[in-house]
């Protein structure tokens, strides 16, 4: 049986000053199975999490960050910021109910049109093998220059199914080398090319935009007019003026 596999990448925003308030750039979720192979009832996964944030953002106090907070992995303090389970989450019983989305440092941009403070956390979890939830990270101020969504509120999520695959073994999700958060100029058309990945030849991999919560947990829903599907890599084509296109490479 095949599964539809979504994987939720990041934020397409434009080169432009940021006002304080819209602080959140974008994020990554993403997980494996530290053995892949089933024994017993649960499995050990290893979730990572990455996201991005404004280095200025008040509640950030200074000094702000730099190439120091890199090489020491500093923590990026967000108050109250945590991935919880959105949907079914009876089926797996010991996911906590939450998990830490502080970040420990992984990139500090100075440059004063970017302004970024990046970081990433792996936690490692026992869940039954029932598992088969919506993780997410939710909150609002988003990017105030997004084409989309500025100022708004937002949610990273992915789907955990650890039901054994065709093949008998654990699944794992989509992975991607993409950043997180992409800065490009506005008004200029841009091509940009999303690597994707998936260990099981079975999942379908699907790359699309999406407008609510209801898009993400809806399967029957896809608002983009090009679809990758069974695809390593697809673009993303931001035309000056037109919402960006998908299209697929095989």
């Amino acid at each position: 049986m095949k599964r539809i596999l979504y994987l939720s990448l990041f934020i397409l925003c434009a080169l432009h000053g940021v006002l304080d308030g819209s602080h959140y750039r974008g994020g990554i979720i993403s997980w494996r199975p530290l053995n892949n192979t089933v024994q017993g009832t649960t499995a050990q996964i290893l979730l990572h999490q990455r996201y991005f944030w404004y280095r200025l953002w008040s509640s950030f106090p200074p000094p702000y960050c730099t190439e120091a907070n890199v090489v020491a992995q500093t923590p990026i303090t967000v108050s109250g910021a945590a991935l919880t389970c959105l949907r079914n989450c009876t089926s797996s019983p010991t996911f906590p109910s939450s998990i830490s989305a502080n970040m420990i440092t992984s990139d500090c941009d100075t440059n004063t049109i970017i302004e970024s403070w990046s970081g990433e956390l792996y936690t490692t979890l026992t869940l039954p093998l029932t598992t088969s939830i919506t993780i997410g990270y939710t909150g609002s101020a988003w990017l105030t220059q997004l084409y989309l969504g500025g100022s708004g509120s937002w949610a990273i999520v992915n789907r955990m199914n650890l039901a054994p695959r065709p093949d008998g073994y654990i699944n794992s999700s989509p992975v991607t080398s993409t950043l997180p958060c992409i800065l490009y100029q506005r008004n200029v058309s841009i091509v940009h090319i999303v690597p994707m990945a998936d260990n099981d030849a079975t999942d379908i991999l699907v790359c699309r935009t999406v407008g609510n919560q209801a898009d993400m947990t809806d399967s029957s829903i896809f608002q983009s007019s090009n679809i990758g599907m069974n695809t390593s890599m697809v673009s993303l084509f931001y035309p000056k003026t037109k919402f960006p296109e998908i299209k697929s490479y095989p």
